[in-house]
Parts: structure tokens; C-alpha cells; sequence
């Protein structure tokens, strides 16, 4: 059996990674997709220590229960600004059982903030912007799709994801 390809994609809030994800699942065969912020829809909402690592937690046991399925293609697509974030969720996966691509997308400010605006999605631009910062220093070689519209980003993608294997 070939090993999954595990597709991180990383970026600050507006920068198009749900719009990505959603479209590389309906391309790419044999796919699931999960959103990080699926596993922090909870009532009341609380970020403190215990429930960063308990969503750290469920992230790994769901990958991994993805990964170890009939899926060829595992989609993840979260904030993870830093490089901590995603170091934390591999190191609860099984390296051998899958490829891995990560993909950081980022954009100028002016754009993020212009995404944000005609979102529907209420966001916090100053944290948007906050995180924006964190992830291009971070993430110095990060997709800039300030000038993408989302078919070239899925485009330029599915160009890097053709020569892995699956």
C-alpha cells in the first residue's frame, strides 16, 4: 500500500487557507479534509494550557486515524503560525506511514485586511495582522498570494503535489 500525503496548510487568518483546502479536497482523489478550528468549537470557549494540548491532542489521534485509512490524501489546514504548533502535532504521527508537503500562505497586509472585510467570517483584524507577522517570520519562503486569485494558488499547489507520490 502506498503511504498517504499529509498536506499542512499553515497562514494567518484571511490568507485563504480554507478556500485552499476546500478546493484541493475536491480535486485530489481519495481525500479527507479537517479544520483545526473544528476541534475548538466548544461552549464555553477556553484557550488556557489544558485545552491547547487537549486540541494538540485530538489533532494527532484524528490525522493519524486519517492516515491509517484508505485516504490518499490527508488535508489539515489551521492557523499554525509557528512552527511549534505544527512540530507538536508530527510528533504525535508515525513518520514512516506518510508524505508530507506544508504549504504557508501569506499575503500583504493592505490584502489581508481587504479579505477580512468582505468575509462573512468575523475575525479580529489586529490579531489577523499579528499572526500575518508571526507566520511570514516564521515562514520567510511562504506562498505570497496577494496578487492570486484562489484558482492560481489551487493551480500552483496541485503543480507541487504532482511529482509526490501516493
Amino acid at each position: 500500500m502506498k503511504k498517504p500525503l499529509l498536506i499542512l496548510i499553515s497562514g494567518a487568518m484571511g490568507v485563504g487557507k480554507s478556500t485552499l483546502a476546500d478546493s484541493l479536497n475536491r480535486s485530489l482523489s481519495a481525500s479527507v479534509w479537517l479544520e483545526g478550528d473544528d476541534l475548538w468549537r466548544m461552549d464555553p470557549f477556553i484557550v488556557n494550557d489544558a485545552t491547547k494540548q487537549m486540541v494538540l491532542k485530538n489533532i494527532g489521534f484524528v490525522l493519524s486515524s486519517f492516515l491509517n485509512s484508505q485516504f490518499q490524501h490527508v488535508i489539515f489546514s489551521w492557523v499554525m503560525h509557528k512552527k511549534s504548533i505544527i512540530e507538536q502535532i508530527l510528533a504525535s504521527l508515525d513518520t514512516n506511514s506518510y508524505h508530507l508537503i506544508h504549504i504557508n500562505l501569506a499575503c500583504n497586509e493592505r490584502e489581508l485586511l481587504r479579505r477580512i472585510a468582505k468575509s462573512p467570517t468575523k475575525r479580529d483584524p489586529q490579531l489577523a495582522l499579528a499572526r500575518l507577522a508571526t507566520s511570514w517570520a516564521e515562514y520567510p519562503n511562504s506562498l505570497n498570494t496577494s496578487a492570486m486569485s484562489p484558482v492560481q494558488v489551487l493551480e500552483f499547489i496541485e503543480t507541487q503535489i504532482h511529482g509526490i507520490p501516493v
